[in-house]
């Protein structure tokens, strides 16, 4: 892949990614809601329809956030584009994608999911 000229974002963070996972994953979905209410932070919790796969499954790390959109572009670059998306995440992230509810098509798929948990990537909110 050449050197993408579009802007690939990587943020280093100076905590100890696995230490805070650790501890984020011990937490519950409505403490976390009622102490961000506490803190002026309102309307935070995620729609409904937004689940995990096992009523077990938690995921906790930095968010990686991505905006998918459906496009039918063969165009090189929109590919180097979605590659060089995966090479941004950092170990223990969790990728959080905006799909605008945009059913058209597949935006995080069985491809996807390999190439992000081989870029350290922990788990997915879509």
């Amino acid at each position: 892949m050449a050197s993408p000229d579009y802007p690939v974002r990587k943020f280093f963070v100076n905590y100890d990614v696995e230490d805070v996972r650790e501890r984020y994953s011990r937490l519950y979905a409505a403490l976390v809601s009622d102490v961000l209410e506490t803190l002026g932070y309102h309307h935070q919790c995620m729609a409904s329809g937004i689940y995990p796969l096992l009523h077990t499954m938690k995921v906790a790390g930095p968010a990686f956030t991505a905006h998918g959109i459906a496009t039918p572009s063969r165009d090189e670059k929109v590919h180097d584009i979605r590659l060089g998306m995966f090479g941004s995440m950092t170990d223990g992230c969790v990728q959080i994608r905006d799909t605008q509810g945009d059913t058209t098509c597949g935006h995080f798929g069985e491809i996807s999911a390999t190439a992000a948990a081989a870029h350290g990537c922990v788990g997915a909110v879509i």
